[in-house]
């Protein structure tokens, strides 16, 4: 009884959301193929601290929330990877 919903939910989600986007990013320039990467990547750092407290990592949170703070500030939202170009701070 579950199944069925989620599997057309999928389904539509796929035909009218999913391809369509996909269609419309082939279309994007490289380097802003690259500055989305970029920006989604950002996303995630926050998370990525997170993971660095509970594994009680202080390199891995610090790194991140660093590289996070960079990039959202000085990185234009994190378009562009500002933390690894000119901070030199590994992915």
């Amino acid at each position: 009884g579950f199944n069925r919903p989620i599997f057309d939910f999928n389904l539509f989600f796929d035909r009218n959301v999913f391809k369509p986007f996909l269609s419309v990013y082939d279309l994007i320039p490289k380097d802003g193929r690259t500055g989305i990467g970029n920006f989604l990547t950002n996303l995630g750092e926050p998370l990525n601290a997170i993971h660095g407290v509970l594994q009680l990592n202080p390199k891995v949170t610090f790194t991140s929330l660093w590289r996070f703070l960079l990039n959202t500030s000085f990185g234009m939202g994190g378009i562009n990877d500002f933390a690894r170009d000119y901070a030199s701070l590994p992915n």
